[in-house]
Parts: structure tokens; C-alpha cells; sequence
């Protein structure tokens, strides 16, 4: 598996529940040249990989209460 590697994001917010988080900005594998994306992705609050949402997305991402 690829590392990854996430700068800090001003453009974040935790799911209401706290389980999740959501950023908008840069993400990817780092050893792939080419590979890394900006777009809008999803983190698990224990870790692991983020996953891309909408690629190109950019500003402050929100919640909606369904």
C-alpha cells in the first residue's frame, strides 16, 4: 500500500457524530507520481485512508442533517 500524506486543511469539519472527517484540499498516494488529487475527501476519525468524494471540489465542506 501506498503511504499517505494529508497537509493541514483550514477547510475541514468533523461529522456531527464525530466519526468522520471531511476536508476539502490535497490527498494521494505520495509514491506515485501524478497521483496526488485535490478534491473533497472522507476520513474514518481512527485513521486510516481518505477516501476521495468529488475530485476538483474546493472551499469550507458542511454537514446535512437528513
Amino acid at each position: 500500500a501506498a503511504p499517505w500524506r494529508r497537509r493541514a486543511s483550514p477547510a475541514a469539519t468533523w461529522s456531527p457524530d464525530g466519526a468522520q472527517l471531511v476536508f476539502a484540499g490535497n490527498a494521494g498516494p505520495t509514491s506515485e507520481a501524478g497521483a496526488r488529487k485535490t478534491g473533497l475527501w472522507i476520513v474514518s476519525a481512527d485513521g486510516g485512508r481518505p477516501r476521495l468524494l468529488l475530485n476538483g471540489a474546493s472551499g469550507r465542506p458542511s454537514w446535512v442533517s437528513s
